[in-house]
């Protein structure tokens, strides 16, 4: 890596941990580019050599808070049920969500609410609930048959049900919310497709 790369990657550093302190802080409607590049001190033209606009960074940093559960989509447990190895991706991903804070959901939400890109926070998260079937029928845990669509976007309307939930009314334990979602619904919505053993 070059001197110029390792100065890039600093400065993108920056701006990433500086919008995500301020989110936190203030709230994604009250962040703007100028607050971000003045808390990473570094020029406000220099943000968009990275991001093109605010709501990219928002993306960025939701793939960097889910990135470690999404890279373990590909190491299920053969020992868990596929209701029990889906629960778990569910009840981690709200575990992250809630530990990162009301405020940075509030800011994923609005980044899902005005799509930016093909590869917006829907269809990121749509994607790896899909991965994650998917890795369940190579595992023979379900059928080859399953519809991996309907049940992804079921499980994904699930997800952003409780968060869109919990934003609107802090009172909502947005974890507590998958977990009996999970204990009921999972197992009965996947049953028809899992394999006999």
């Amino acid at each position: 890596m070059t001197k110029r790369d390792e100065n890039a990657k600093t400065t993108r550093r920056k701006l990433l941990d500086a919008a995500d302190q301020l989110i936190v802080e203030r709230g994604y409607e009250n962040v703007f580019v100028e607050d971000i590049t003045t808390a990473s001190g570094v020029a406000k033209g220099t943000f968009y050599n990275y991001f093109p606009k605010k709501e990219d960074i928002i993306g960025e940093l939701e793939r960097e808070h889910f990135s470690q559960l999404n890279a373990q989509i590909n190491e299920i447990s053969d020992e868990l049920t596929p209701a029990a190895n889906i629960s778990a991706y569910l009840a981690n991903f709200m575990q992250i969500t809630a530990k990162a804070g009301v405020e940075r959901a509030r800011g994923w939400i609005r980044f899902v609410a005005v799509p930016n890109s093909p590869d917006d926070k829907w269809t990121y998260d749509f994607g790896k609930v899909s991965d994650l079937l998917i890795q369940l029928i190579q595992h023979g845990q379900l059928e080859k048959e399953t519809p991996v669509e309907m049940i992804a976007q079921v499980l994904s309307m699930q997800l952003y049900g409780v968060i869109f939930s919990w934003v609107m009314n802090k009172s909502i334990d947005p974890q507590k919310a998958i977990q009996n979602f999970c204990a009921t619904l999972v197992e009965p919505l996947i049953q028809p497709y899992i394999t006999a053993v």
